[in-house]
């Protein structure tokens, strides 16, 4: 078991790994990691318990945690995404039933929900859960098409850079995922008014890539296959950059 830290200890290496990661200090980062272990492993239990769902445990990279540090003020004693773990669900309905249900099981959570404020394009609804050893560990709500959109993002990142996740990267990259946030947003209001044929009607008109709007009306304006398509996004965003 990692030794604990103080977090006098905890904030003075967050300050040192600002400027610049020695080997002791991304050492004693990985310590301090592996110290959210058992709160994370804890509460992936108790959601299973709960939701008869499996979460994805998504443990911080020291890297995440370094380039966080560099764009935010936050202390890193302060941060409470070091341990976390991800839900995904098919839609907005889901979703809220699946927060009903691990606010009963978590009461003093704090929720930050990110649907309509969303983190630079990210739309999702955050729990943040404190472990009675004082850890925190984050729990990540996501729709199908919330997480498309992640992925989305996730991957334009690999191919223009990381900070295509934070508002940077190639402007046509950075409106295409504002936009396409947009219209996740839009398409899962339609989903709570239980209205299968406006979705269908908004994506017709939606202001996305004329391969997208395309391939959905090929495939006969399923949602599912609109999900399919989301997914396949970012290679027909490569595919057609590279055609020009």
């Amino acid at each position: 078991m990692s030794k604990p830290f103080t977090r006098s200890q905890i904030n003075k290496l967050g300050e040192r790994l600002r400027s610049g990661a020695s080997d002791d200090d991304l050492r004693m980062l990985s310590e301090y990691r592996n110290s959210h272990e058992v709160a994370l492993e804890a509460t992936i239990h108790e959601v299973e318990e709960c939701t008869r769902l499996t979460p994805v445990g998504r443990p911080k990279s020291n890297q995440s945690i370094i380039e966080k540090l560099r764009r935010q003020s936050t202390r890193l004693s302060q941060m409470q995404d070091i341990a976390g773990c991800r839900l995904v669900v098919e839609g907005p309905m889901q979703q809220r039933q699946l927060l009903e249900s691990l606010l009963s099981r978590f009461p003093g959570a704090e929720v930050h929900d990110r649907r309509a404020k969303p983190s630079n394009g990210c739309r999702a609804i955050h729990l943040v859960v404190q472990h009675v050893d004082g850890q925190h560990v984050e729990i990540q709500l996501r729709t199908e098409l919330q997480d498309l959109w992640a992925q989305c993002s996730e991957r334009l990142a690999d191919l223009h850079g990381i900070e295509v996740k934070y508002g940077g990267g190639p402007p046509e990259i950075s409106a295409l995922l504002t936009r396409l946030s947009e219209f996740v947003a839009e398409i899962e209001r339609l989903q709570m008014l239980a209205s299968p044929n406006a979705v269908a009607d908004r994506v017709r008109e939606a202001e996305l890539p004329a391969r997208l709007r395309c391939g959905y009306a090929m495939v006969g304006e399923s949602f599912p296959q609109l999900r399919y398509l989301l997914g396949m996004l970012p290679d027909l965003v490569v595919s057609s950059r590279q055609a020009r």
